[in-house]
């Protein structure tokens, strides 16, 4: 390999690792938001009720049956539930468990 073509190898190499830390910090971002909106919803919801039913749902099974695909997976449902528990039972406020 001549030393013309290592130094255009190297400067491709130092491009795409800056773009997977551009892809990282967009990625993280999002998470951020999600977890960021979902505490302030169940923060509001902890608030304004006493007693809250949450219902089991099959995500597997919807993300299969409908057409959503990962949306369905993807929307936090899992640790909204666990959020919401956890600030009902810190104010001694009560959960229920739907079918």
């Amino acid at each position: 390999m001549s030393k013309e073509n290592y130094h255009s190898c190297k400067r491709v190499l130092k491009i795409v690792v800056s773009k997977r830390i551009k892809v990282a910090n967009l990625h993280e971002k999002v998470a951020n938001q999600r977890k960021d909106f979902l505490h302030k919803q169940s923060r509001q919801i902890a608030n304004a009720y006493d007693c809250v039913c949450i219902e089991n749902l099959d995500m597997k099974a919807m993300s299969q049956s409908l057409n959503f695909g990962k949306s369905v997976a993807d929307d936090g449902g899992g640790m909204f539930g666990t959020l919401l528990k956890y600030k009902l039972e810190e104010t001694g406020k009560k959960t229920c468990k739907g079918k």
